[in-house]
C-alpha cells in the first residue's frame, strides 16, 4: 500500500537504538510509543524493543499487514505491548489480497486478530482502511466483520498518492459514505470509528467537492495542533518531524529537525510548528481523519491514538 514493501533498504531498528531512544523520553511528556515501517513484526528484538518502552511507562502501540500477527501475538502481549494496529481493506479475502498485493495476507489478519481477542484481551485492537474506489461500497461488509472480530476501534482514511493527494477516480468517484454505512456503525458501539473517520471524504459538501474534483483531503479548520501532540522519529537518518503524514511526502525533511538538536523534546522543532500550526490547514493535502480531529483537539488524544 506505501510501496515499503518493495524497498530493498537494509536498514533495521536496533535494541542499542531503542533502548538510548527509552532514555532520552522517558522523562518527557511523551505516553505512547508507535511502531511503524516498513513491517515491525519482521524485526527479530521487537519484544524487547516493547518491554523496554513499557518499562519505563509508556504506552506501545505496533502497525502491521498482520502476515505475522498470528505468530507474534502472543510474545507481544507478554512484553506489555498496548495496541495492534493492523491495515484491513476488504471484508474479501481476494479483494484485500489483490490490493495488498499478498496472497493469503486476509486470512492472516484474520487469524491474527483473533487471536489477540482470545488469548491477549489487554491488547487493543484497531484496523486501518484505505478507502479507495475499489473497496467504499463494501464498507458495510468491512463493519461486520470487524464487529464479528470484536475490534475495539476502527480508522478510515483516502489513498493519497506520494504527494499527498487523493485519488479518486473521477468515473467512479464516490463523494462520501452512504446513509446505510452511516446508520450501520451508529447502531453499534464497536468498533468505535476514530476522529472524522465517518466523513472521511469530507465533513460538508465543499470538502467533498474538493476531494473529488481537486484531490485535495480536509484539514482541521484554523490551526492544527497535532504538531504539539506528535513527533515522528526515523532513527536511520535521526530525524524528526511533528506530524506522521509529512515524511511520506515529497519535500518533506525540508520540514523536520535532528534528535541531535532537541528535536524530540517537548519545546522541540518550534519554528516548524508555529509555521505548521497555522499554516498546515490551508496548505496541507493529505491530511488523515483522525489527524483532523487531534489537530483541532476535537477528540480525546488516548482514546484516538490508542483506541481506549
Amino acid at each position: 500500500m506505501c510501496r515499503y514493501a518493495r524497498s530493498v533498504d537494509s536498514y533495521r531498528f536496533g535494541v542499542d537504538e531503542a533502548s538510548l531512544l527509552a532514555c532520552k523520553i522517558r522523562d518527557g511528556s511523551y505516553s505512547l510509543v508507535r511502531f511503524t515501517g516498513g513491517e515491525p513484526l519482521l524485526l527479530p528484538d521487537l519484544e524487547a524493543m516493547v518491554s523496554l518502552f513499557t518499562d519505563v511507562g509508556l504506552a506501545t502501540s505496533v502497525i502491521t499487514n498482520g502476515w505475522f500477527l498470528p505468530a507474534k501475538a502472543q510474545v507481544l502481549a507478554r512484553a506489555g505491548l498496548h495496541e495492534a494496529v493492523v491495515s484491513l481493506d476488504s471484508a474479501a479475502a481476494a479483494k484485500h489480497d489483490a490490493l495488498r498485493q499478498t496472497p493469503g495476507l486476509f486470512e492472516r489478519c484474520v487469524c491474527g486478530i483473533s487471536k489477540l481477542r482470545r488469548e491477549a484481551r489487554n491488547v487493543s485492537v484497531r484496523v486501518n482502511t484505505v478507502v479507495d474506489t475499489q473497496s467504499v461500497h463494501e464498507l458495510i461488509e468491512l463493519h461486520e466483520l470487524l464487529v464479528r472480530l470484536d475490534v475495539d476501534s476502527w480508522s478510515l482514511a483516502p489513498r493519497k498518492d506520494e504527494n499527498g493527494l487523493v485519488v479518486p477516480r473521477r468515473e467512479s468517484a464516490v463523494t462520501g459514505p452512504d446513509e446505510e454505512f452511516l446508520r450501520a456503525v451508529a447502531t453499534s458501539s464497536r468498533p468505535r470509528l476514530l476522529g472524522y473517520s465517518a466523513s472521511w471524504s469530507g465533513r460538508d459538501p465543499e470538502e467533498r467537492r474538493r476531494f473529488v474534483e481537486e484531490h485535495v483531503a480536509f484539514t482541521p479548520r484554523n490551526l492544527c495542533h497535532l504538531v504539539d501532540v506528535v513527533r515522528y522519529y526515523t532513527p536511520k537518518d535521526g530525524r524528526v518531524y511533528c506530524c506522521n503524514c509529512i515524511p511520506h511526502r515529497t519535500g518533506g525533511q525540508h520540514w523536520s529537525g535532528r534528535a541531535t538538536d532537541g528535536g524530540l523534546s517537548t519545546s522541540g522543532l518550534s519554528r516548524i510548528r508555529d509555521r505548521l500550526r497555522k499554516g498546515a490547514p490551508s496548505s496541507c493535502k493529505g491530511c488523515e481523519p483522525v489527524n483532523v480531529a487531534l489537530g483541532e483537539m476535537r477528540t480525546d488524544l488516548d482514546n484516538d491514538l490508542l483506541g481506549f
